[in-house]
């Protein structure tokens, strides 16, 4: 398998590859923030070397880790293929997007695996992939949205389908923040060991915050809890109909070697960088968002991690 970067080919780091996406310039919804998207880019590959290889898909020279492949968007995260135990490539169809965009995204993401040869399984299914929170082992976290955007199976049928495709013993559900057009668990939840994890303090809203622990301990009645302050704020929300993950710390990204945490800019972000450091036992780099946050969310979002090649 080859990456194409700029002009010449090279094999992709056996550390594992993170994928980030730059839209095109003529892309109205992204133009205001193209140039921040840009350096955070640039400011991503070079935080993650010696780590990880990170790559984007775009064809703008600007971008020095680049592969030359367009991709009219910056969430590869829900359109990517879900790592578990095996790797499945699940329909893009969110009830947030169009269908013509959903289709044209999907369509542009599977030419990229194609071309570059990655092969996954494939599955009828319609998940998110950020709405797939998996604990290295044996089980996966989703909101019940999985059941909403698969209405014509029953919620047996659709729990089923994902142990056997995604081969886990254990599929977890737990409710949807209210009003969240994505309703993804990766803005929740985050595993830090098979059975302790990260929860968001849902902004203080201790009720929810316990019904979403409540449909954990139904599945994995052993599972430890750390809570993970937020510092969300609404404020420079960039899209009316999606929420901003501004603050929201728990999008982290992980890979085989390191845990990713996304800097906001804000007063809090030394704070709950130490946090995290204290509470995981890989080594811990902050990355600058910023406003792209805005837009509706931060690390695990704006990538996908491709695990390393196993000869």
């Amino acid at each position: 398998m080859w990456f194409t970067i700029g002009k010449q080919e090279t094999k992709p780091n056996k550390g594992g590859v993170i994928f980030t996406a730059l839209p095109l310039k003529s892309n109205d919804y992204y133009q205001p923030l193209y140039q921040e998207l840009t350096q955070f880019s640039n400011q991503f590959a070079k935080k993650a070397e010696g780590q990880d290889s990170v790559k984007t898909l775009t064809k703008d020279s600007k971008v020095s880790k680049r592969i030359n492949t367009d991709y009219d968007d910056i969430w590869l995260r829900d359109v990517a293929p879900v790592v578990a135990n095996k790797m499945v490539k699940f329909r893009y169809q969110p009830s947030y997007l169009p269908k013509k965009d959903a289709k044209y995204l999907d369509k542009s993401f599977n030419r990229f695996l194609k071309q570059n040869e990655i092969k996954t399984e494939s599955s009828k299914l319609i998940v998110d992939g950020g709405n797939v929170v998996w604990n290295k082992k044996d089980v996966v976290v989703m909101t019940d949205r999985v059941f909403e955007d698969n209405d014509q199976l029953t919620e047996k049928e659709v729990i089923q389908t994902l142990k056997k495709q995604l081969d886990v013993k254990t599929v977890i559900i737990i409710p949807a923040e209210e009003e969240d057009a994505l309703a993804h668990a990766d803005g929740m939840i985050k595993f830090i060991g098979p059975k302790k994890m990260f929860i968001s303090d849902f902004q203080k809203d201790t009720a929810f915050q316990a019904k979403v622990r409540k449909a954990i301990l139904k599945g994995m009645p052993d599972a430890e809890f750390v809570e993970l302050k937020s510092a969300y704020t609404e404020k420079g929300q960039y899209d009316k109909d999606i929420f901003s993950a501004k603050g929201l710390y728990i999008n982290m990204l992980e890979t085989d070697k390191v845990i990713y945490v996304p800097q906001f800019n804000m007063k809090q972000d030394h704070e709950m960088l130490e946090f995290i450091r204290k509470n995981v036992d890989k080594p811990v780099v902050p990355v600058k968002i910023g406003d792209i946050s805005t837009m509706g969310g931060a690390l695990n979002c704006l990538t996908w991690y491709y695990p390393p090649i196993k000869d």
